[in-house]
């Protein structure tokens, strides 16, 4: 009974009692004003919600009341499991109302961003709607809508302000982003924006943007490798044309 009650009703909003004792959590952390969560209190709440005993690489607390009203907390975590890789199911928990909706709510974000994790309250889902439907209610298409242009937008920050930072995430799952940009079709044009590349002449990744950027006004194309790794380009035959017109070339790794 105890287990139900916190994995349904954790976090509703009077406290409830079995045998005298209080067995849920009053306050959820994304009711919470932005500015009263310490980042403790952000990397605990990971923890509790993954399992994971390592600190997250990115945290966002995301709240709006229209044109829907949606409270959220999303994770980068710090590695993805090997097999979520060949998964479709999404690691976001839905609640309305502080009241679980669906634990691996799928539909919630495009399949490519299944690694990102966390909680979304929104109050516009109705509580008693089956999870047969969850994926064709307008108000759950509509709230994709939002929490994925959000989290582009959050991913385009972090590889503007700080670099190191989204390297590591993009490092770790860069296979979610190129099957982003092979699938998602309306995202296309903002998956582009936040791609990295090695190439032959950057130490560090590249942007398409900034890989524009360098080419010469005679250099006409933008040319690219598929490689297992940088080394194995740079050490490639088919470089040698490029290295005596002095193009740089973009080194694509391989998609497992």
């Amino acid at each position: 009974m105890v287990a139900i009650i916190q994995k349904y009703s954790n976090f509703v909003s009077f406290p409830i009692y079995l045998n005298g004792e209080r067995v849920n959590q009053v306050e959820p952390l994304w009711i919470k004003e932005k500015s009263e969560i310490t980042g403790d209190e952000l990397r605990e709440f990971y923890r509790k919600l993954s399992g994971d005993y390592r600190d997250p690489l990115a945290e966002l607390v995301y709240k709006i009341d229209s044109p829907l009203n949606v409270r959220s907390i999303l994770y980068v975590p710090n590695s993805s499991p090997f097999e979520q890789l060949y998964s479709k199911e999404g690691e976001i928990e839905l609640y309305s109302r502080r009241v679980l909706i669906k634990s691996k709510c799928d539909g919630l974000l495009p399949a490519w961003m299944r690694f990102v994790r966390g909680v979304v309250d929104c109050e516009d889902v109705q509580l008693n709607i089956s999870r047969e439907l969850l994926q064709n209610n307008g108000v759950m298409l509509r709230m994709k809508e939002i929490l994925t242009r959000r989290i582009l937008k959050w991913f385009s920050d972090l590889a503007s302000s700080e670099r190191v930072k989204y390297e590591g995430i993009f490092e770790s799952f860069n296979h979610y982003f190129k099957e982003g940009i092979c699938t998602d079709e309306v995202n296309r044009e903002k998956i582009k924006e936040i791609l990295l590349f090695k190439s032959t002449k950057s130490e560090s990744y590249t942007t398409l943007e900034e890989y524009k950027s360098r080419m010469s006004a005679e250099q006409k194309a933008i040319y690219f490798m598929v490689v297992p790794d940088k080394t194995v380009a740079l050490e490639s035959p088919y470089m040698e044309p490029f290295n005596k017109l002095g193009y740089e070339v973009e080194c694509v790794k391989f998609v497992y």
